[in-house]
């Protein structure tokens, strides 16, 4: 917990707690607990290997969390920065250009807060001459096949699905024409978000399944249809690692 006291009648003290981490081998999940209100704004400068580089923006939700993932880095260290800026929105309780906020990591009414994070490289286990072990391996790929046709079942009239082994991740690709629309309505603030909500409970339900099914670390996907390279949600162990809406509530 990175803590910054400030001083003044109006002024408060930010509370900035990191709960960023890599997942799925070679994706960053960046995400930041604060006490900070709704809508207040960041860039996030991400630096590291072979000279990478990127800006992206986020924003802080109804919980005080900031949530953004980055996919697919190379093996190495990053340095994330984010620097907030001063939104109209929340001038009340930050002041007229930040003016309520001083500290040490405050400069002109902006807030900087940096960290770490490292992209390892996956280890690959040699494989195994013990018999058992090997039919017990037969045995998982089998479970996870069984989970697929299960899902594939219960997905039929709303998309399709595919496991990735390597990932360990069940992907669901949303086809029905109504779900289709909602996901652009919720996109657009056309559709109550809680529509949204109901679809999360029902993937983390399924998450806990998978859990109970075949072990922990798998992760449950629901693929973006406009753009399949992207996740809409991500789920592993019942826990929500990234939510699309996130950035629309």
């Amino acid at each position: 917990m990175e803590e910054i006291t400030l001083y003044g009648g109006e002024n408060l003290t930010v509370e900035i707690q990191s709960e960023s981490k890599v997942v799925k081998d070679d994706d960053l999940k960046l995400k930041l607990h604060t006490n900070l209100p709704k809508k207040m704004k960041f860039y996030a400068t991400i630096t590291g290997a072979n000279d990478y580089e990127k800006e992206i923006k986020a924003k802080i939700d109804k919980d005080g969390d900031l949530y953004k993932k980055v996919k697919n880095l190379n093996v190495g260290k990053y340095t994330i920065t984010y620097k907030s800026y001063k939104p109209k929105k929340v001038k009340k309780v930050i002041g007229k250009n930040g003016g309520y906020l001083k500290g040490d990591n405050i400069k002109n009414g902006v807030i900087t807060f940096t960290e770490t994070l490292e992209v390892k490289e996956l280890i690959k286990e040699a494989p195994s001459t013990d018999k058992d072990a090997s039919a017990s391996g037969i045995d998982k790929e089998t479970q996870e096949l069984a989970m697929k046709i299960i899902l594939a079942d219960n997905f039929s009239k709303t998309g399709t699905v595919e496991f990735k082994a390597k990932l360990k991740a069940y992907s669901v690709t949303p086809t029905e024409p109504e779900m289709l629309l909602a996901i652009t309505q919720l996109q657009s603030g056309e559709l109550d978000p809680a529509n949204w909500d109901t679809i999360v409970k029902s993937f983390k339900n399924m998450s806990e399944s998978v859990k109970e099914n075949l072990g922990s670390g798998y992760f449950v996907e629901l693929v973006n249809p406009a753009n399949t390279e992207n996740s809409l949600l991500i789920i592993q162990d019942g826990v929500v690692f990234y939510d699309f809406m996130d950035e629309y509530r």
